[in-house]
């Protein structure tokens, strides 16, 4: 008999993206406001698009564009009251549509007023100039607010306050009142503040490779990317642990930020290390720890990395020759923790039938490999980078027209870029707000007074100055992107540093490391709390053992300011030597191996504590820049490799912490 009671319905999710509301037979979103969502975030995309093309207009009109542009989407994908666009509209709905008009109007006031603000008000700005650039800075810090949370929002404030009231400030803080008329002036009117280079990177091309990342996602490479790293190293011990390490630093020279990759591969990767014998804990940890190094894996590093080339005023290849050998170091001592912990549990790899062949993933992933190497061959030809990023959006956009699995409609196309503009909200908006952390620093010369106090609080020890500044990078890190990060510390301690005597290079990569590892850093580590969120840990248990894995990581920062060959060039004046490139390098890995084996209390066998301290001293004696310690190390590892096999340790699996061993959990 047949059961006639009704089945209960399970409601439809709206889409997240516009475009798809838009084409859905039965739209669950009101189409005029998917209309305008897709509208302005298509437009936004196709702007950039257009000046990436055929280059860009007067550099002042781009940047207020961009920066306004940024601010629309914004208000529009994060509504006041509402957790996204396509939720219900509420009574609040009438202030997002206020701010936008807003904008707009700060946008049309602009460009009616362009030749004279250019030419003759960017330091004798009229009242109506003063009003509205404060209206289009409370814009940027409520978009800030919107995009990036309450701490990067209050840490802007705080110094649009601390310039307008720092003559009643102790201490450091103490100085002269900037009137509102100069603020205005510094940060809209003028390109040191939301226009200064973070802007100007995110305008020129940031944006530009936002796009190529969506090109690249919509034509599937994210599962591409997966397999690949499948085929690879599946089927060896740990293989899924693995298959989330290799396809992290794959997928993450395409992301460009930690969270962004955990929820990406950690969807796949957490759930199948799970399935191998790994705990939730352990899954968490080890996707968050690889996800970590994303924006130090060249060819795309992300914003960080374009704003460093800015500063340093070098081309971006040599950034990316700056990040190999560090990018390298990260992810095998990632790598081989994987691997040593697998062995250590009596892990295997992956059944047979869950790894791809190698010939059909790289067969299936073409469509990805090539734009990536015309990428890479008009960075290292020395391209500018947006025409790098123009070649390769169209290498994306014809290979996939000539695969028949991932040939380009309307739709898809348009869901791109959408998606392009969309991803841009977080590091455009960040880019902007510390642009006005810049224009702060700029006109009370703060930076310079901060960073002389790190400069006699270390007392001229240039270790203990390496300590304040990854201290305040992982402080930081806690509250902001990696990129306003690296902005805030660069005006604050990379001068310290480089009065110190560290070279340029190792100072900028010396902080921007630490940002990096402050997503994995508790208290606040968000990297490992969405590993946590997939894998179904509790957050702070997840976070302490991504800290733990990476201890080995926050050490071997302290070597890169003591070591040229580590970042490529001395000083960032020339390249150093081959051999010293090349000893650099061999040690750094064998190092690299050396410190997990030692971590994770596993070589060729099981091993004891005094053979745990030796090799975690003696891979980082080899990682160091000094002779004695690095043949100081060699011969640790002799010593250990001696000992374990003369003297093997009986190996009791079972009693390795973070595996499951019961397969049915």
């Amino acid at each position: 008999m047949k059961d006639n009671k009704a089945q209960p319905q399970v409601e439809e999710a709206p889409p997240a993206i516009a475009v798809d509301a838009l084409v859905a037979r039965k739209p669950i979103v009101p189409r005029v406001l998917a209309f305008f969502v897709a509208g302005f975030a298509v437009f936004f995309s196709f702007f950039h698009l257009y000046t990436g093309f055929l280059g860009m207009m007067n550099i002042y009109a781009n940047l207020t564009l961009t920066v306004t542009g940024l601010m629309i989407i914004t208000f529009l994908y994060y509504p006041t009251k509402r957790k996204s666009w396509n939720t219900p509209l509420n009574k609040w709905f009438g202030a997002d549509i206020l701010l936008i008009l807003l904008a707009i109007g700060c946008e049309v006031y602009i460009f009616r007023e362009f030749t004279e603000l250019v030419t003759y008000r960017t330091s004798m700005a009229n009242t109506t100039d003063v009003i509205m650039s404060w209206i289009y800075i409370v814009l940027c810090v409520e978009a800030t607010r919107r995009a990036l949370g309450w701490p990067i929002f209050g840490i802007v404030v705080f110094f649009l306050i601390l310039n307008l009231t720092a003559q009643w400030w102790p201490g450091v803080l103490y100085g002269p009142n900037i009137s509102p008329k100069v603020s205005a002036e510094v940060n809209v009117l003028q390109d040191n503040g939301i226009f200064s280079v973070p802007t100007k990177v995110t305008s020129q091309y940031l944006i530009l490779f936002m796009i190529f990342v969506a090109l690249l996602t919509e034509s599937g490479a994210g599962q591409k990317l997966i397999n690949i790293a499948l085929s690879v190293a599946g089927r060896f011990t740990g293989g899924a642990a693995k298959v989330a390490v290799i396809a992290s630093s794959l997928l993450g020279t395409v992301e460009g930020a930690a969270t962004a990759n955990v929820a990406t591969t950690g969807s796949f990767t957490i759930p199948l290390m799970k399935s191998t014998g790994y705990s939730p804990r352990m899954a968490g940890a080890i996707e968050a720890v690889s996800s970590s190094g994303a924006q130090l894996m060249p060819p795309i590093m992300g914003a960080s990395a374009f704003v460093m080339a800015s500063f340093l005023g070098v081309p971006y290849s040599k950034v990316i020759l700056a990040a190999v050998i560090p990018a390298i170091i990260y992810y095998t001592c990632a790598f081989m923790t994987v691997h040593f912990t697998g062995k250590a549990a009596g892990l295997s790899g992956l059944p047979k039938e869950q790894i791809p062949p190698v010939g059909k993933s790289l067969r299936d992933g073409w469509t990805i490999i090539i734009p990536m190497a015309v990428l890479v061959y008009f960075i290292v030809k020395g391209y500018a980078i947006s025409s790098c990023a123009v070649y390769g959006i169209i290498a994306v956009i014809v290979c996939t027209l000539i695969d028949p699995s991932t040939r380009w409609t309307p739709t898809k196309l348009l869901r791109a870029m959408e998606q392009g503009a969309k991803n841009s909200i977080v590091v455009g908006v960040c880019c902007a707000a510390a642009g006005l952390v810049i224009g702060a620093f700029y006109v009370s010369g703060l930076g310079d007074t901060l960073a002389n106090q790190i400069v006699l609080g270390s007392h001229g020890n240039m270790l203990i100055a390496l300590l304040i500044c990854a201290i305040v990078s992982l402080i930081l890190g806690m509250a902001m992107p990696t990129v306003a990060v690296y902005v805030t510390v660069l005006l604050i301690g990379i001068p310290a540093l480089i009065k110190l005597g560290v070279p340029q290079f190792s100072a900028h990569f010396f902080c921007f490391y630490f940002g990096l590892l402050s997503a994995i850093t508790p208290p606040v580590a968000l990297a490992a709390f969405i590993g946590a969120g997939i894998s179904g840990d509790k957050p702070m248990n997840t976070a302490l053992t991504a800290s733990r894995i990476a201890l080995p990581l926050y050490i071997i920062a302290f070597f890169l300011p003591y070591n040229d060959a580590m970042t490529w060039f001395g000083g960032g004046t020339g390249t150093v030597i081959g051999s010293q490139l090349a000893i650099t390098f061999v040690l750094g890995v064998l190092g690299a191996v050396t410190v997990a084996a030692g971590g994770c209390g596993y070589f060729l066998g099981k091993t004891r504590q005094w053979e745990r301290a030796m090799l975690m001293v003696g891979g980082l004696a080899m990682i160091a820049p000094f002779t004695i310690a690095r043949v100081g190390g060699l011969i640790l590892l002799g010593l250990t490799v001696f000992s374990q096999k003369k003297f093997p340790v009986a190996e009791v699996a079972e009693k390795v912490p973070g595996f499951q061993r019961d397969k049915d959990k």
